[in-house]
């Protein structure tokens, strides 16, 4: 796997779209986000979405973590779902 572009990411607007990148001014830009006539906030959100994707990714690690120390044989479907979707996030599914 390669690794990603380390976090914090942000989002903004510039044009017509808005973008995700490591830099809050917008000067290097991973993705753009389109979207449709009229669903402007939905763009904003899926921008404002993908901008947390490393968080996320970390927040969910550390609870893997935690999950398979202390817990209880009821955290096991939980655990698999945390597996499941770090997996998505780094192309290991």
């Amino acid at each position: 796997m390669t690794p990603h572009t380390p976090g914090p990411w942000t989002h903004g607007h510039v044009g017509g779209d808005f973008w995700v990148g490591p830099n809050g001014d917008g000067s290097s830009i991973l993705a753009r986000v389109a979207w449709e006539f009229g669903e402007i906030e939905a763009g904003r959100a899926n921008a404002r979405l993908m901008a947390a994707a490393p968080s996320m990714l970390a927040a969910l690690e550390s609870a893997r973590w935690t999950l398979e120390k202390i817990g209880t044989e009821e955290t096991h479907g939980t655990i698999d779902v945390i597996v499941s979707a770090i997996a998505k996030a780094t192309g290991d599914a």
